[in-house]
């Protein structure tokens, strides 16, 4: 899974049962104070520039959209049938107010998940000053889905793409949750001078939820 601050890099990914091709066309992110943003770069690739237009799915041997997206994402999973596919969020700094993943079908949202939405404790995830990151195991177990999940915590889900509804899921229980020590308020600690960086444990299980 890809961090928020990659360099956006043209690409064109076909399905794996060789019908489709989804593009995804590189545009700068917006202007941030983080500093792998600062420069605004992208990554252009000349031959699909030339192909394609415009992001979106295109059938294998044609160059007309069947759809077309205005967004870019480092990181999508498409489906077979040309229509659904998952797009993952790009993360910041705040896993209370990041969107995890956006389910589409034909270019319109059909149902989108917070990260608050699949992690329990979002206020126990390990970040660093690259950020922060919760998803540990992700694939789509059909042709269309559904699309299966497991986070950091050991959350685990099935999500229907066509409806965009939980289907399944297993929820770790009370002291079950392993989680990295160096969360958010860690890291205050340490800028504060109460936690010095030598010495805390480098991972603690929750007593309780």
């Amino acid at each position: 899974m890809s961090r928020a601050f990659h360099t956006p890099t043209d690409r064109a990914t076909p399905t794996r049962n060789g019908r489709f091709v989804f593009v995804m066309l590189a545009v700068a992110p917006p202007s941030t104070d983080h500093e792998h943003y600062i420069t605004r770069d992208i990554c252009e690739e000349p031959k699909i520039r030339r192909r394609y237009r415009v992001s979106g799915m295109y059938p294998a041997q044609g160059t007309a959209p069947l759809w077309t997206v205005d967004w870019y994402a480092q990181m999508v999973d498409i489906c077979e049938d040309g229509r659904h596919l998952v797009r993952w969020g790009q993360l910041s700094f705040q896993p209370k107010l990041d969107t995890a993943l956006s389910i589409l079908r034909d270019g319109r949202v059909v149902k989108s998940f917070l990260v608050t939405d699949l992690v329990l404790k979002p206020g126990n995830l390990a970040i660093t000053n690259a950020g922060y990151w919760w998803l540990q195991e992700h694939r789509l177990e059909g042709d269309t889905g559904p699309l299966y999940l497991r986070t950091k915590h050991a959350e685990e889900y099935r999500i229907d793409l066509t409806s965009g509804k939980v289907i399944w899921n297993a929820l770790p229980a009370p002291g079950e949750i392993i989680t990295d020590s160096r969360t958010p308020a860690y890291w205050l600690r340490v800028l504060t001078g109460d936690t010095p960086l030598e010495g805390d444990p480098e991972r603690v299980v929750l007593s309780a939820l």
